[in-house]
């Protein structure tokens, strides 16, 4: 943290402070009477009376003693940090506000009454008390200061909108640090009332973990040429992994598809993992986040598998966690002595007590850049982590300015890594910023070419395309077959027709109007090597372990199109295979539906298919003249206005930050498609019957993940 003057120690002190002040107001009679009363109905109506609020109370208590603390630091935070405290210990039942408004208040009047409130729970504090549990903790005439003075305090703390205006060149920084601090008051205080905790098993998951697999699968002694690159780009990210230099945190793994990224990448996060307790005294996690639900199942499955085989047994939840809406919420910490319920598996799950973590995208983003209380639960587990960010192309480019400006302060003051995984690699880093893993990256794409690029950039009716690839079906009966459409009414169309047209062979659709579990079963059959014809959206080009003879996309961006080919001859088989990319029309372009009739991401494609033909061999080539144009021209508006937020520490408009958006409303429905869904869907109604919450909440997370599997949103 040295570019804002603050050191590890004062972190911990920060934090320390925040945590001891945070329930100062309990000390009041008013919060007392409210904690023994034992009628259920005079207890609620307590709870609901200003005076029983201890958190406003003690985020003024927090100020003070905060203030004291750093008033002499010489960070450009150090005004601005007894803010931060107040916003934290006053909002850490519920969600941030925006800190101009909280200092603001709703007028005098309002004001008025609060100090009214205020000189009420002071005069009726057990002060006594208060001694006892501060004694060494603070000197008593700070208590007694805060006692006499409390006026003066609340006035200064209105009055600190221009300490906000004065200090909004570091309020990024500000906000990072306030969103860090709220989410390890809220955990810790969470575990306290609960009674849940957990102690990590940091050793569960052995640096050696991914070579000892590799060996027992035999990659490390290669035959074929594709194994033989495979096993150097590994053994070169291994040589980096014990020779990088740990102020490096942004790190890119930018290597062709079917380069094995996902052991490589596993492999050098568990070796730097193993670095920094060695090297720093720190214990890292490792969070593994993807784009799609379907990729996180298969690469923690890779993990999975490899675990057990050197383990001798399977990977408890404290060691390997999955968290997604339609993952099992069942924890086990690896101790035979207590089974967890689902609600207490739930607590433990949504915390992240967990050495390695497969999620998505959006939970790990809108865990980050949000003002809501269940979601920044979470964020702190981020410091001191390892996050692999697995293809990274997915994450809008709308984005990439305010996430180059967040993750660099977030891995400069909480020490956390970033590896960027891709083949496709985006400019969100300047080079200067970023670290290659593996050095000049580009000489394997000459290695790895395996298919051939047609873009064809005429517009083309669908009636047109549909008439054409029916013909070449029909004709290579024997091929596997890969048509990816922008709509899912396109798609629709397109497997209809063919499934009448050529009824004899295989067909398989893919997409979000198919249930999850559905989907994931349809993407396991189509893994084999047999003839099929699959028709999807763009769900399976980023991630998904298929490989096809024929590849057939509408215009994409290019980062897509070259995704999709990625599922093209993955596995280097006799013949070349072709990705032909068209722009298939209804009314207007059907990417026009998805990406806007006039995205940037679509005209710099165009600009750089240049040419009737490319080969895979080129294609790193045309992702950079690709990601120059684009950065060129994109705008940057979304990303500044939420740099905006965070520069005024205004976090309650974050609230509405979404990585993915919808175009339009959408219902939740659940599809009852044979038996077992009927019998989940009755299990469901049932759960109405029940009228204690406690049972009903446990009940419907036993259910969950059999519910979720069979709901799609239309």
């Amino acid at each position: 943290m040295s570019r804002v003057g603050l050191t590890r120690k004062d972190l911990e002190e920060l934090s320390w402070i925040i945590g001891v002040c945070h329930d100062y107001g309990k000390a009041t009679m008013f919060f007392q009477k409210y904690l023994f009363e034992e009628d259920e109905e005079k207890r609620a109506s307590l709870k609901n009376k200003p005076e029983t609020n201890h958190a406003h109370l003690s985020s003024l208590f927090t100020y003070q003693q905060l203030k004291n603390r750093f008033n002499k630091t010489k960070s450009p935070l150090a005004e601005i940090i007894p803010y931060l405290g107040y916003e934290v210990v006053r909002r850490h039942h519920g969600n941030l506000k925006d800190m101009n408004d909280e200092i603001l208040g709703k007028g005098r009047v309002a004001s008025d009454r609060e100090l009214e409130v205020f000189r009420k729970q002071i005069e009726e504090t057990d002060k006594e008390l208060l001694q006892n549990v501060f004694n060494g903790v603070f000197p008593v005439e700070e208590l007694e200061y805060f006692n006499d003075h409390l006026e003066e305090i609340y006035t200064e703390i209105k009055r600190g909108r221009r300490t906000l205006r004065k200090n909004r060149d570091n309020g990024v920084e500000a906000s990072v640090l306030t969103l860090f601090c709220f989410s390890v008051l809220i955990s810790m205080d969470k575990e306290d009332a609960s009674g849940l905790s957990v102690d990590r098993d940091y050793d569960s998951l052995p640096p050696y973990l991914i070579e000892e697999y590799c060996k027992n699968m035999g990659y490390d002694k290669p035959v074929s040429e594709l194994n033989k690159i495979r096993n150097e780009i590994y053994l070169k990210a291994k040589e980096k992994a014990n020779a990088l230099d740990l102020d490096r945190r942004v790190l890119s793994l930018n290597m062709p598809t079917g380069s094995g990224k996902t052991l490589t990448g596993l492999n050098f996060a568990l070796l730097l993992r193993d670095r920094l307790r060695k090297e720093l005294d720190i214990y890292a996690r490792i969070i593994y986040s993807v784009s799609f639900i379907s990729i996180i199942d298969q690469n923690s499955s890779v993990f999975e598998e490899a675990y057990k085989s050197v383990m001798c047994e399977e990977a408890s939840t404290g060691t390997l966690l999955k968290h997604h809406h339609l993952a099992d919420v069942l924890y086990d910490s690896g101790e035979d002595e207590y089974e967890y319920d689902r609600l207490e598996s739930q607590f433990f799950v949504e915390g992240w007590n967990s050495e390695i973590i497969f999620t998505t995208f959006v939970q790990f983003f809108h865990s980050v850049l949000t003002n809501r209380n269940r979601a920044l639960r979470k964020l702190h587990r981020i410091a001191n982590s390892i996050i692999l960010l697995d293809e990274v192309q997915s994450i809008p480019y709308k984005y990439w300015p305010l996430l180059r400006r967040y993750l660099n302060i977030f891995s400069e003051f909480f020490h956390t890594y970033f590896i960027f995984m891709t083949a496709t690699m985006p400019y969100i880093f300047p080079e200067d910023e970023i670290t290659e893993i593996i050095d000049d990256p580009g000489q394997y794409y000459g290695f790895f070419d395996r298919v051939d690029l047609f873009p064809s950039l005429a517009e083309l009716e669908l009636s047109d395309y549909l008439s054409m690839v029916t013909c070449e079906i029909r004709e290579n009966p024997c091929k596997r077959y890969l048509l990816i459409h922008n709509t899912v009414k396109s798609s629709q169309q397109v497997f209809r027709h063919l499934r009448d047209r050529l009824p004899t062979l295989r067909h398989v659709y893919l997409s979000t109007m198919v249930t999850p579990k559905e989907r994931l079963r349809r993407i396991d059959r189509i893994k084999d090597d047999t003839p099929v014809v699959v028709v999807s959206t763009q769900l399976v080009e980023a991630g998904v372990d298929i490989d096809m003879d024929v590849v057939y996309r509408d215009m994409a961006p290019l980062d897509s199109v070259i995704q999709a080919s990625g599922r093209c001859n993955r596995n280097f088989g006799d013949t070349r295979g072709r990705v032909h990319l068209v722009k298939l029309v209804d009314e207007r372009p059907f990417f026009s539906y998805i990406y806007g009739a006039s995205s940037i991401l679509v005209t710099r494609t165009t600009s750089v298919l240049d040419k009737p033909c490319f080969p895979e061999g080129l294609f790193r080539e045309l992702v950079d003249r690709f990601y120059n144009l684009v950065t060129t021209g994109m705008s940057r508006d979304i990303s500044r206005e939420i740099i905006g937020y965070l520069e005024k520490l205004s976090f309650q408009s974050l609230r509405d930050f979404a990585l993915i958006e919808d175009d339009y409303p959408k219902v939740d429905v659940f599809v009852e498609v044979d038996e077992e869904a009927e019998m989940i869907w009755g299990r469901y109604l049932s759960l109405g019957d029940i009228d204690d919450w406690k049972m009903r909440r446990e009940r419907f997370l036993a259910l969950r993940r059999d519910f979720f599997g069979h709901i799609i949103s239309v």
